[in-house]
């Protein structure tokens, strides 16, 4: 026997549906001890009986009349509105499901882009961080002749006025004519 899918116990559920089902147990009215299901009614009189058990005196054990009992109490309690309703409820469940894993791809989606734009703005970080070094090994470079004038005679002469004019030769390679005219104006002199 092949498991029915939701959609076969559905059908089969509904062509069944409309009705309420009773288990009716031994002993009643004198007849053979079985349980019956019955529909639309518990009295055997009114209610159409759908399944019979085998009769109790029938069976080879006591045990199996338990297992009888439990199939006929089974059977009243998965009767076709429960299955119904059990089978809504899984068609509820998956389609949260859907909805939950469809949003969880989008947030997916989103946390990749986040990671991408963080990516990318790190590397355009490291690139100014890099430009910004070689701006100050520039710098550096550029001040190692002021970093001599300040440990020199000179820096204390043109600090008392003097004209750069007494500057080694040494001392202005490199200078712009903007950096003699703030060395002038420190000093004191026109430039």
């Amino acid at each position: 026997m092949t498991t029915p899918t939701d959609k076969d116990l559905r059908a089969l559920a509904e062509a069944l549906s409309g009705h309420d089902w009773y288990v009716l147990g031994p002993p009643w009215a004198g007849f053979t001890e079985t349980f019956t299901i019955l529909r639309d009614s518990p009295d055997p009189h009114a209610g159409e009986a759908i399944l019979e058990t085998i009769p109790i005196e029938d069976m080879d054990e006591d045990d199996d009349h338990y297992r009888q009992e439990h199939l006929a109490q089974w059977l009243e309690a998965a009767d076709p509105a429960t299955v119904i309703g059990l089978l809504d409820r899984i068609e509820a469940l998956d389609s949260e499901c859907d909805e939950q894993l469809k949003t969880l791809e989008a947030l997916q989606r989103r946390v990749n882009e986040t990671t991408q734009v963080v990516a990318d703005k790190n590397v355009a970080l490291k690139a100014e961080l890099s430009a910004t070094r070689s701006q100050l090994e520039e710098a550096k470079a550029a001040l190692k002749p002021f970093q001599k004038l300040a440990n020199s005679e000179h820096y204390s002469t043109l600090a008392l006025g003097e004209g750069i004019d007494h500057w080694p030769v040494e001392y202005t390679k490199g200078l712009t004519l903007g950096d003699l005219r703030r060395a002038a104006k420190a000093g004191g002199a026109d430039a």
